[in-house]
């Protein structure tokens, strides 16, 4: 994917790029929490073996889509991306042994596992640009100086999230290993 659809917030001084994937439809190969799983280990295998874990800030992870703040500019949050799209291949590849064998034929048929074009059948990359959402996964406030329902909904539903850096920065552990940063702004 080009680094183009990638945001870099700048409303604060320490930089951010922040991306929303779409989960393509090898999803609908597992169920809900296979595929959930599948993406968090994946998060976990970049951050702790490729040396990025100072750029993942925050996540979240839905039904339907990933929501990442990374720390750092453009071109390291592509290239974490890039590791972590071929640790979701590497993931979806030792899964496949438990599938049975026409199951196995049609994952790699959707994911084009033997071409290098298989990434962007995983994921679709789109710009994060909800900054309440991004404040709000990364522990800040969510900046509203008035009350607004769509906001509190917001913030009950990322408290209710199991795949959420919420979990981190309110003091506990959540599933994916992020580096918490205290950012008042």
């Amino acid at each position: 994917m080009s680094t183009h659809l990638l945001h870099t917030e700048k409303k604060h001084p320490h930089p951010e790029t922040n991306v929303q994937l779409a989960i393509g439809e090898w999803r609908e190969l597992f169920t809900e929490s296979e595929y959930k799983l599948i993406i968090a280990e994946s998060l976990n295998e970049t951050v702790v073996t490729r040396g990025f874990h100072t750029i993942l800030n925050g996540y979240l992870i839905t039904k339907r889509r990933v929501c990442l703040v990374l720390h750092g500019d453009r071109e390291k949050a592509q290239a974490m991306l890039d590791v972590f799209y071929r640790n979701v291949k590497k993931q979806l590849l030792r899964r496949l042994h438990a599938k049975p064998a026409e199951m196995q034929k049609e994952i790699i048929h959707r994911l084009a596992l033997e071409g290098h074009e298989g990434h962007r059948h995983l994921f679709r990359e789109f710009p994060l640009y909800n900054y309440v959402l991004v404040r709000l996964i990364t522990g800040r406030p969510a900046g509203v100086l008035y009350y607004s329902p769509h906001v509190e909904r917001l913030k009950e539903r990322i408290r209710n999230y199991p795949y959420c850096s919420a979990i981190d920065y309110s003091g506990a552990k959540g599933p994916v290993i992020v580096t918490t940063v205290n950012l008042k702004n």
